[in-house]
This record gives structure tokens, sequence and C-alpha cells, in this order.
């Protein structure tokens, strides 16, 4: 096979083996070689008819010349077949190019390991690509280029030198060979200084590319339901936040809310005259405002002994509900008799509780029928009766 490809590259080559000019001297022969069928390339671009493409191997400590050869042209191929000495396998490759219109050297990142009589590449659609790049590796460009910003930013690294590889950190530190590599686009949420670098086999390292991103984002301020206002019965309030992920932290004595406020986690039962305080955080976000409401009742409802105005059940929450559910129960009369079902839309009632109704009765439910055994989700109808009248809600279960 390597007579063939030998015989085949000088009769296309039609030329002997001369060395071009360049300032490596003579290779150093072995009795065992390898042969590298190889298309040669310059910062990307076909490298010249006469060029020169040389393999060396690292001994003790220097870079020892084992096979050069002169670059030629067949057709849109430029290339060459290169005989590289040795007597071991597993030893280190570095590939050189040499300019001769420019006499510069460049050197490729593209490595091999040494193969006593192997053969890398064949002619014309496998050939070994080898690519020679010269001069400082060029910075990367890091897109977009920092800023300031309200929602996640996806971050990506280019460098316009061919077969570099991008090393990059977001802590501060200087990017080296040890840091993060870039593969794709990544995204950042949070402050910080995108510092990038490239690196290429046999170069100096890049300058470093730096890009500063912050995030000056405040959280969504609290919304109440239902809104701030006189009522004249028990209510179930709630409190929402359209920032996703914030914590809603709040107080019902009027003081500022901070995160060692109660933290809300579901419905809250007024029963009084309330103040209501709410502040929403979420981890390095600027805090929310402070939403207050205000909700009051009539002297009448508090302290009268004649009873509440109105009869049944005055709130529950929450609901829908998957665990548990808890129902206010007021009667029309103080030491109202009542009776409490759960019934089902086909009209069967599954559950059914009764007692005397001395103040506001608070009844918990965790979907199940009168047997402990847990229904089916859907909805549900809630009854109260009582000498002051009936009343119903729709519940759903999930």
């Amino acid at each position: 096979m390597r007579n063939r490809l030998l015989i085949l590259l000088s009769m296309l080559l039609a030329v002997s083996a001369i060395y071009a000019s360049d300032p490596w001297g003579e290779p150093v022969i072995y009795p065992g070689s390898m042969y590298i069928m190889a298309q040669v390339s310059i910062n990307g671009s076909p490298a010249a008819v006469g060029d020169m493409l040389g393999a060396f191997v690292l001994m003790d400590g220097e870079y020892q010349l084992r096979g050069k050869e002169t670059v030629m042209a067949v057709g849109n191929i430029h290339g060459c077949l290169l005989q590289l000495f040795c007597e071991t396998d597993g030893e280190a490759i570095q590939f050189r190019v040499w300019a001769e219109s420019s006499q510069t050297e460049f050197i490729a990142p593209q490595t091999l390991q040494t193969e006593v009589n192997g053969e890398v590449g064949s002619y014309p659609g496998n050939l070994f690509q080898i690519n020679g790049i010269g001069g400082e590796v060029s910075a990367p460009v890091i897109n977009p280029p920092g800023g300031s910003f309200t929602v996640p930013q996806m971050v990506s690294l280019t460098c316009a030198t061919v077969g570099a590889q991008i090393r990059f950190t977001l802590d501060g530190s200087e990017p080296t060979e040890a840091s993060a590599l870039y593969g794709s686009p990544f995204s950042i949420s949070a402050s910080c200084a995108v510092q990038a670098r490239a690196f290429v086999n046999g170069l100096p390292p890049s300058p470093i590319t730096t890009a500063v991103f912050s995030f000056d984002r405040l959280v969504a301020t609290p919304v109440f339901t239902p809104a701030s206002g006189h009522y004249a019965y028990h209510l179930v309030l709630q409190m929402f936040c359209a920032t996703p992920g914030a914590l809603i932290y709040y107080t019902l004595d009027s003081s500022e809310p901070t995160p060692d406020s109660a933290l809300y986690t579901g419905p809250l039962l007024i029963t009084q005259t309330t103040t209501v305080k709410a502040r929403a955080y979420l981890d390095t976000w600027e805090p929310s405002a402070v939403a207050t409401a205000q909700y009051t009742y009539s002297s009448a409802n508090q302290d009268s002994e004649a009873g509440p105005e109105t009869t049944g059940i005055s709130a529950l929450y929450p609901n829908p509900f998957t665990e548990t559910i808890t129902f206010v129960l007021e009667g029309k009369e103080r030491g109202e008799r009542y009776v409490f079902e759960i019934y089902n839309l086909k009209g069967q009632c599954v559950h059914r509780v009764s007692g005397i109704v001395v103040a506001t009765v608070q009844l918990q439910w965790n979907g199940t029928d009168t047997r402990g055994v847990r229904l089916p989700s859907g909805l549900y109808f809630a009854r109260y009766s009582g000498a002051g009248g009936t009343s119903q809600r729709t519940v759903v279960l999930y």
C-alpha cells in the first residue's frame, strides 16, 4: 500500500523529493517510519505550492524534526505524502507549516501519535487535514457584549482563529486552559463578568475578552384577592405575585414585612378588621414594593349579641383543593342547630355532619366519604341547613 501511494504521488506531482528552503534542516532518520497523506492549509486557506510540511516529536524537552515534505497541488487539493521516521509507537507528533513566500512558520493544532509502519489518510477522499495557525490567536467575541438586562440572556462565544478552543469564567478570574471549555450558548440570569480566552496548541493564548452583565430586576408587587374594602362576613384572603419563584412575606399588625415576617403558604381566614401588608422577595432581585390592604367589618357584626347578618357557609378555602378544605359556618341565631352535607353530581350525599353554631364554626373536609374512602376528583356541592336558612357552595376536588 505504501509503495502504491508513493508511486501515485510521484506520477501526480511529477517532481523529485526536493526540499524547499526552510529553517528546520534535515529530519532525524530512524529504521521505522509511518506515512501521512495530508491536505495542508494555513489559517484556513490552502497552502501554496512550494510550502513545506514538517513533523516534530518532543525529545528530551526539545522538538526533533522527524519528517518533512513539499506541498504540491493536484487539482484543487494542496498537500503531500509525508514520511515520518520513528522507532516506537505512541510518541506525540506536532505539525508545522513553512510558508515559502513569507518565510513564516505556522503551528498546526492537529496532532497524531507515532505508529511504526502505520498509514494515516488516503487520496483523495480521506486526507488527513492539517491547518497551520500563525501569529497571535484572535480574541474571542462575546455576544451579547454585556449590558444591563431584565431577562436571562443566552451568551455565545466565537473565535476567528480556526481550531481554537475557547475557555471562559464567570467568577472574575482569568481563563486558563483548565477553565470551562465553551461548547454551546449558555444562559446567564445573574449579574457577573464573562471572561473568555482562546487557545491553540503551540501558540500563545489570545487576549482576554470581558463582558459585564448586570440584572437589576424588581420583584412584582403582591396582589390581594379579594381587594381591600368593607365586608359584612368573614373572608378568605389570597396573595399572588407575578414574578415566578418569588416568596411573599406578610404582616397582619400594620408593621412593615421583612424576610423575618410570616411566609405566605396558602389562603388566610380574615375574621376581624385587619390591615394586611405583604412584600415579595427572590434571590438577588430587588424586593417588591409593599402591598397594603385594609379589611373592615361593622361594629355590629363584631360586638352584637344578636349574631351575624349572614347565615350558612361564609367562606371556604382553599378551593380547588387536594388534601383538605376548610368551611367557615355562621348561624343567624346563636346556638342554632345546623346540618352540613356534601353532595356529588348525582345528588348523592357523600359526607354529613351536624352540630350547634355557638359563634363561628370551622369545619374541615379531607375529600373522603362517610366511610373514610377517598372520593374521585370532580365537582361537589357543600350545603348548610339551619334555622336561619340554607346556603350552598360549589367545591372542586382534584
